[in-house]
């Protein structure tokens, strides 16, 4: 990285350039350098969630400006889709717990999904912090007891 000479016209650049230029995700994606690495990320109603991945370390780039170094974690899809996403996990972390972090939205999503549908997680009216804080917690411990209700109840496979 160094501060770009100045071309004698307007205003001095002051910010350091870095001398590789950005490359996007996709072109990361489609680097045949990296390989994609075949994982069974569980047992689906279909039978096996086969998905491809590729896990690199990468230093974040805003306005040409390097940033912080973080995990770059890509998964395609059975349909030849992309999604990616950045993890700012320190060097050493298994790739494991980084496709567990990464896989862990859908879950997520419906869970407020659930609170939000079932429970009025979207009905809050009230004004203030405290108030907003409190309907939210009570909406979370609800979800809690029902989900631990259902877990209790839950037919059990006879195998």
């Amino acid at each position: 990285m160094k501060v770009p000479e100045y071309s004698g016209r307007g205003r001095r650049d002051l910010k350091p350039k870095p001398s590789i230029a950005p490359v996007t995700v996709a072109q990361i994606a489609n680097d045949a350098a990296i390989p994609w690495n075949k994982v069974v990320l569980g047992e689906g109603s279909k039978g096996p969630i086969i998905s491809y991945e590729k896990c690199v370390r990468i230093v974040m780039c805003d306005d040409n400006t390097p940033g912080e170094t973080v995990w770059l974690y890509i998964r395609r899809l059975e349909d030849g889709s992309c999604k990616f996403s950045f993890c700012n996990a320190p060097w050493g972390t298994p790739l494991h717990e980084l496709r567990g972090a990464a896989i862990m939205r859908w879950p997520i999503e419906q869970c407020f999904e659930e609170c939000k549908n079932e429970l009025g997680l979207d009905h809050y009216e009230g004004r203030s912090w405290n108030a907003w804080y409190r309907h939210t917690l009570l909406i979370f411990v609800a979800q809690l007891f029902l989900t631990r209700l259902r877990l209790k109840y839950k037919k059990k496979h006879l195998s």
